[in-house]
């Protein structure tokens, strides 16, 4: 019994394993089909114009490459232009480099592209109007398998003129702009460099010439104005107060004889004035002479040699009271007072006495003022030279040609203003 049953879960487990072991029939499957390959362009232009201006309905050169990354050939290349610009040709380049755009006579068709390949090309175009810069639009047509495509590509802008405007203004503004502009400038720098150089002349020179000014300005000129300035503050005082005048006059032909030392010395030292401006300096030894001359001593030669004669009495730094006291102290005989004498004459005429103070006034001006304006940047304000109309027309009396008293007229002019 238990041999029975054995068999028979054997057979039932055998049955089991069999049936489980058994191939399965096959299942059947729906694909969808494939969709077909669509190419993808990977084409780019690149061009550049050689002029950006031309006369209107002349030809334009460009030239350009076209590339081709994708997998694909390319095949229908065509190339025209965006209106009103008009492509006359397109010819291929070798890739070694470029040659000239002959003509349509030698026009070579572009070639197909294989998939990396390249392709280098110049054409020309034609505006037929004139216009102002304008961009150029190409547009490249080309062929995928079956399908057809396009981009454009910008090798510029240009503008299309009309034969004065191409001639006169485009071109001359360019030969002004390569070679006007340029010498231009060489003779801007030439020119400021010797402005430059000059005034660093100057400023040495000045630099040289300041302490020397300032030292004649001490010795010399200071002293002369205020003789000059004592002469016209006695002669007021001589007019206004009757009671003083024989004291006013014993003081004014002190600061006369003072003043005829001085200008001996500052001679025999120098030889004249050595101011900033040559002007003042003929105006301040005009101004001498004239009072030399026509009025004391005057031209007399008797009245010369005594008044030398006083000049070498009068000692240099001598006070008012000593000299007067050598006055009194002087003979009859002695120049001192022999020169006395014809002064006296002199000053009984007021009228002629006062024209010789003018000149004292006006030779004190000049003197101070080019003295001063030395000190230009030492001052806060500029020293000017304030004349009245009497004043200034006796320097222009002073200068007999006509270009002397246009530049003494500038000169009046100028140290107005401290100039």
């Amino acid at each position: 019994m238990e041999i029975r049953i054995r068999v028979v879960l054997f057979c039932l487990l055998w049955s089991t394993t069999a049936f489980s072991a058994a191939p399965s029939p096959p299942k059947k499957t729906h694909r969808a089909p494939k969709p077909a390959v669509v190419p993808v362009p990977k084409v780019t232009v690149t061009s550049t114009l050689a002029e950006d201006t031309v006369r209107k309905e002349s030809r334009v050169y460009f030239t350009g490459t076209i590339v081709n990354d994708g997998t694909l050939p390319v095949t229908g290349i065509s190339i025209l232009a965006a209106p009103p610009d008009t492509v006359h040709f397109i010819q291929r380049l070798p890739l070694s480099g470029t040659q000239g755009c002959d003509g349509p006579q030698d026009q070579k068709p572009l070639d197909d592209l294989p998939a990396g390949g390249r392709e280098s090309f110049c054409g020309t175009l034609t505006a037929d109007e004139s216009h102002p810069v304008r961009r150029v639009t190409l547009v490249v047509s080309y062929k995928i398998g079956e399908s057809t495509y396009s981009l454009t590509s910008s090798p510029g802008a240009f503008a299309a003129q009309d034969w004065y405007d191409y001639w006169v203004v485009a071109k001359l503004y360019n030969l002004l702009k390569d070679l006007g502009f340029p010498i231009f400038l060489a003779l801007f720098g030439l020119i400021l460099k010797l402005i430059t150089d000059q005034r660093e002349l100057r400023a040495e020179t000045w630099k040289e010439m300041l302490p020397k000014s300032h030292d004649l300005a001490g010795a010399y000129y200071m002293p002369l104005a205020g003789d000059a300035l004592g002469i016209t503050v006695e002669w007021k005082r001589y007019l206004d107060n009757p009671a003083e005048q024989a004291q006013a006059a014993r003081q004014i032909y002190y600061y006369i004889l003072n003043f005829g030392r001085a200008m001996r010395d500052l001679r025999y030292a120098l030889g004249g004035f050595y101011f900033k401006d040559r002007i003042g300096e003929q105006i301040a030894g005009r101004c001498w002479k004239q009072i030399r001359d026509e009025y004391f001593p005057t031209k007399d030669e008797l009245h010369k040699l005594h008044y030398f004669g006083a000049l070498r009495l009068v000692e240099e730094k001598q006070d008012v009271d000593l000299f007067l006291a050598k006055l009194d102290a002087a003979g009859p005989a002695s120049p001192l007072h022999q020169t006395w004498d014809e002064f006296q004459i002199l000053i009984a005429n007021n009228t002629r006495f006062q024209e010789m103070v003018n000149w004292f006034d006006v030779f004190r001006a000049v003197v101070v003022y080019e003295s001063n304006r030395v000190y230009a940047y030492w001052y806060r304000l500029p020293e000017t030279l304030r004349l009245d109309g009497n004043q200034e027309t006796m320097i222009d009396g002073l200068f007999p040609g006509v270009e002397d008293k246009q530049r003494a007229k500038t000169y009046l002019e100028l140290s107005k203003n401290g100039q």
